[in-house]
């Protein structure tokens, strides 16, 4: 995700954010199977929804331990 993207999804509600969790792992296991048939060529592509996935969980996470304090 590029900067401004981040910026957007820090801002948006917690449910809002674990939709876009369950569409990334979705995307992640499309992309998983095109791979391993060998319909996808970039190979990099998982890496990336990877990368994604772990920044939504962080942000997610960040958010519930500052309603915590």
């Amino acid at each position: 995700m590029k900067k401004r993207e981040l910026e957007a999804i820090r801002k948006q509600d917690t449910q809002v954010l674990k939709r876009t969790l369950d569409e990334l792992r979705d995307k992640l296991m499309k992309a998983q199977i095109d791979m391993s048939i060998g319909q996808e060529k970039n190979l990099a592509k998982a890496r990336n929804i990877r990368r994604d996935i772990a920044q939504v969980e962080t942000i997610i996470r960040d958010k519930q331990i500052n309603a915590k304090i």
